[in-house]
């Protein structure tokens, strides 16, 4: 069986943080144990860094600290095979309510009565990010 050529075009760096600013699900790429992970999660877009919202006792709270992780977010229309994908590396870092980058935490979930929220969330730079779309299949 012969596979056709993909036909993509590159995004520019505004065409990807506008696609990430829409998009609500992607893909957090770190360390552990010094062997590559990928995390499926929610994100939200903040003053042109991508926000993830983890729980206290997370390990990201120590894998994704101080260190350099890449993200990426896709949309893909299986039945036309048109999509596109943006991937993002960067610093990142783990941030909380107490924090003087509270304005950049993404919305966080109810807390149970009685006990006050930590919200920590991974804050990742924007440092390097390329995008593609057009005919993934």
């Amino acid at each position: 069986m012969m596979l056709e050529a993909r036909t993509t075009k590159p995004l520019d760096f505004h065409e990807c943080l506008s696609l990430l600013q829409d998009a609500q699900w992607g893909r957090l790429v770190y360390t552990h144990q010094v062997l590559p992970c990928v995390l499926p999660t929610k994100f939200h877009m903040r003053e042109g860094r991508i926000v993830l919202r983890i729980g206290e006792h997370s390990r990201l709270t120590t894998a994704a600290d101080n260190t350099v992780v890449s993200f990426e977010a896709d949309e893909f229309d299986p039945e036309t095979g048109l999509g596109w994908w943006v991937t993002v590396t960067g610093h990142a870092r783990v941030t909380d309510n107490d924090s003087d980058t509270t304005t950049l935490s993404a919305p966080a979930a109810p807390s149970p009565p009685g006990h006050e929220p930590a919200n920590p969330a991974v804050v990742i730079n924007t440092e390097i990010v390329a995008g593609y779309r057009g005919q993934l299949l």
